[in-house]
């Protein structure tokens, strides 16, 4: 029995990875239960490459739409740049340095098909060079590893690497263009998404997608450092504590300065230089202490 079409508009954001979005796009090409697809939208987010080239040119199997910003302008942005353009009923979205699994549309369409809800979250799984913080990516008890399929999950864990929204959503949300540097940007709006639409936001962890050559932990924490630099403090304090937990770390006590910045010299220490393996504890801590560090040099 062949599901009903759902008009699905694939968006890709990238920036400077044209060796990855041609894997992408041929993945693309591959996907099973294509008759969804209505068209393939990419968002070249002022590459200095010749990525726009590249989508131009691939032979894709569907019609293809395509924006470039004039210069490196963000994801939130990028994003909504393609939401503005798409014209199917769904949205898809992925990253332009990830690859679709075969039966990524076959996983969303099922779900949509048996499950109520809005927003669908698959999983991503990492290739990283750095092996335990790709075991740690990895582990069955994080994220949307951890629940069923159709199952109402938090809106914190709605992420754009990998996630099918309906349209619907885009008529009363959008994204703060104002979340320029990086992260934040999909919190803010999914906390809007389940205000507008409560309970909503549903998992799908056969939908899967992958993103190899991920950057190891010291060069991810280096990214949240800048996130707790900028876009950190352009949140709501609502927001702000479904990341850092305690009041009392957004109060900026030299004290506590002093502690992260030692949390921070003892995770990379351990992990660069002494080469022990942290425990996911320690990983986590290490998250926490590096957007702290941003958002205390901020101020």
């Amino acid at each position: 029995m062949i599901n009903k079409k759902l008009n699905i508009s694939i968006i890709i954001i990238g920036y400077n990875t044209c060796q990855e979005l041609e894997r992408l796009l041929k993945s693309i090409n591959n996907l099973k239960k294509s008759y969804h697809i209505l068209e393939v939208i990419y968002v070249d987010d002022g590459s200095q490459d010749s990525s726009l080239k590249s989508f131009k040119r691939f032979s894709l199997n569907f019609k293809k739409k395509f924006h470039k910003n004039d210069i490196n302008r963000g994801r939130a942005f990028s994003t909504q740049a393609g939401i503005n353009i798409a014209s199917g009923d769904w949205f898809l979205f992925i990253r332009s340095n990830e690859i679709a699994s075969k039966n990524l549309i076959n996983e969303y369409s099922l779900a949509i098909s048996k499950y109520s809800g809005l927003a669908f979250m698959g999983v991503v799984r990492y290739q990283s060079k750095d092996k335990y913080f790709e075991k740690y990516l990895n582990n069955k008890k994080r994220g949307v590893n951890l629940f069923h399929c159709g199952e109402k999950i938090h809106y914190k864990f709605l992420l754009f690497n990998n996630s099918i929204l309906n349209k619907r959503i885009f008529q009363h949300v959008s994204l703060d263009s104002n979340l320029k540097s990086y992260g934040g940007e999909e919190l803010d709006f999914s906390f809007k998404l389940n205000t507008a639409f409560p309970n909503m936001i549903c998992a799908c962890p056969g939908a899967i997608v992958y993103r190899n050559n991920y950057p190891s932990l010291k060069e991810h924490s280096a990214r949240l450092e800048e996130f707790g630099l900028f876009n950190f403090k352009a949140l709501s304090k609502k927001l702000q504590l479904q990341i850092v937990y305690y009041r009392l770390f957004l109060s900026r006590f030299i004290l506590l300065r002093l502690i992260v910045l030692f949390v921070c010299f003892f995770c990379n220490t351990i992990n660069t230089k002494i080469k022990i393996r942290p425990r996911y504890l320690i990983i986590r801590a290490h998250f926490l202490a590096a957007i702290l560090k941003g958002y205390y040099k901020a101020s």
